[in-house]
């Protein structure tokens, strides 16, 4: 849950230090979340491919919004990552699948993808009381493929909670 997401972002200073970081988090917090379940509506609907050219009219405005967003920064937030990062990339990702070429006309996104998965997912552990016996799941799980679109249906969404928890602890 975000909840859990939250506290542990809150125990290792993943929420935003200022102020104004902080109202960016629970901003974009909230509209991943809509975005999220606008997609999982769409993606479990019986009519899917009916409903999909709709979707795929209107995503590069909702993109752009959050290109608009992000700006110029390296991170939504501001120079240092937050757990809204990882909810952020998950989302985008998700579009990704859904029409691969969808980032094409916002380098910056496509700019805050290509940091997130170049960085070793071993680089956002803290000290924690267990570990993970092996970062190999993990770094294959940073995106997506045609070939492992099954976990999504089998309710395996590489950079939520699951994945965040995983790499947030090290459990």
């Amino acid at each position: 849950s975000n909840a859990i997401l939250r506290y542990i972002a809150r125990k290792h200073n993943l929420c935003g230090e200022t102020e104004e970081e902080k109202i960016l988090v629970d901003i974009l917090e909230n509209q991943l979340m809509d975005s999220r379940m606008e997609m999982v509506r769409l993606c479990f609907d019986p009519n899917f491919e009916k409903l999909k050219p709709k979707y795929l009219e209107e995503l590069p405005e909702k993109l752009k919004l959050y290109s608009q967003f992000l700006g110029k920064r390296p991170w939504f937030t501001g120079d240092k990552i937050t757990f809204v990062d990882f909810l952020a990339y998950d989302v985008l990702d998700m579009r990704r699948i859904v029409e691969p070429g969808c980032l094409d006309a916002f380098p910056n996104l496509k700019d805050f993808i290509s940091r997130f998965e170049v960085m070793p997912p071993s680089s956002f552990l803290f000290d924690a009381p267990c570990s993970f016996p092996s970062f190999e799941m993990l770094s294959q799980s940073w995106s997506y493929t045609k070939n492992n679109l099954h976990l999504l249906s089998a309710g395996f969404m590489p950079g939520t909670v699951p994945s965040t928890l995983y790499l947030l602890c090290g459990i």
